[in-house]
């Protein structure tokens, strides 16, 4: 129970995740890749709001 605590929600089964491959991000001796999500819609934070 514990580890399902840590773990938070599970993602829904149907939700589309699409992540983007950075090319070029620095020195990488280790050959690692690197992607970055960007979600579909982004809530807009206005400040005085």
């Amino acid at each position: 129970m514990l580890g399902a605590l840590l773990a938070g929600p599970a993602p829904a089964a149907n939700a589309a995740v699409t992540l983007t491959k950075v090319g070029n991000f620095g020195s990488n001796p280790g050959a690692l890749n690197m992607y970055v999500y960007k979600p579909a819609s982004v809530l807009q934070l206005v400040p005085g709001r």
